[in-house]
């Protein structure tokens, strides 16, 4: 069931995704670390989509009643899951250089890729708090 669902279109203009992914996400329920992580999640996916996946794409959020979803997709169509590693690549020449996706699957509770035709997907998903119960 989706509780709640919003959309924007992905540009270059980053900070400002990031800080609707930090007002969405809090009003969700994450706060403190899991907060963090799920922005620094969410940038990474954002900076892959403008280097590497034709630089355009939407970002949707779905809050669902137990978790938040995050939608990140692009308009190359190149990303699959083999994209997605289990460990960390082989020392970059750059710090900044491969480590995003295997980021992303360590700040996130999972991550997962779809690829279609013209258009991969990067699905993250963070468990929401429980809400406290009535009574």
């Amino acid at each position: 069931m989706i509780a709640f669902q919003e959309s924007w279109p992905i540009t270059g203009d980053l900070p400002r995704l990031r800080r609707a992914v930090r007002r969405y996400a809090a009003a969700a329920g994450l706060a403190g670390q899991r907060l963090e992580r799920v922005v620094l999640a969410v940038h990474e996916a954002l900076a892959n989509v403008v280097e590497h996946g034709g630089a355009t794409g939407t970002l949707l959020l779905t809050r669902t009643g137990s978790d938040l979803v995050i939608d990140v997709t692009d308009v190359r169509g190149t990303l699959s899951a083999a994209h997605l590693p289990d460990r960390p690549p082989p020392r970059p020449e750059r710090l900044d250089e491969g480590m995003g996706l295997w980021l992303i699957g360590r700040l996130v509770d999972a991550a997962a890729v779809d690829q279609r035709p013209g258009c991969s997907r990067i699905r993250l998903r963070m468990r929401l708090p429980a809400a406290p119960s009535a009574g």
